[in-house]
């Protein structure tokens, strides 16, 4: 029974980490599209928030993301009665402009979910490291 478990708890961990680089992916793309009616999908109320501000700060420049290069790891993971947060780190290489080096990043997602809710997985907050 324990090893059934174990592996059911790793097979857990290799979904989540599948929906996290789905996640890093796409919010890439909306970010570069400027698409806040997709993003509002994925984030928190609060992240959006600072989505928003950050996106009218942008203004007219083009963004333009290529990931060269993700890993990403579990970096934690709570749960109480009112819900579960998952940490990520993303680490790799990246580029924002069509033309330019890619440059190393690494990031801290975490991910929550309320207990009591059918919601999905969202977005909580974006730690930039480096």
């Amino acid at each position: 029974m324990k090893n059934a478990q174990l592996k059911s708890s790793e097979a857990r961990k290799d979904d989540f980490l599948k929906l996290a680089e789905t996640s890093f992916l796409l919010m890439q793309r909306l970010w570069d599209a400027g698409d806040m009616a997709e993003i509002r999908k994925l984030v928190s109320t609060r992240l959006l928030s600072k989505l928003e501000s950050d996106l009218i700060a942008r203004g007219d420049r083009s963004n333009h993301t290529e990931v060269t290069q993700l890993n990403l790891k579990l970096a934690s993971d709570f749960d109480d009665e009112v819900g579960s947060v998952v940490s990520v780190k993303f680490w790799g290489e990246m580029r924002e402009e069509i033309d330019a080096a890619a440059e190393r990043f690494e990031d801290i997602w975490h991910f929550f979910r309320v207990n009591d809710c059918e919601n999905s997985w969202r977005i909580d907050d974006i730690r930039i490291v480096v």
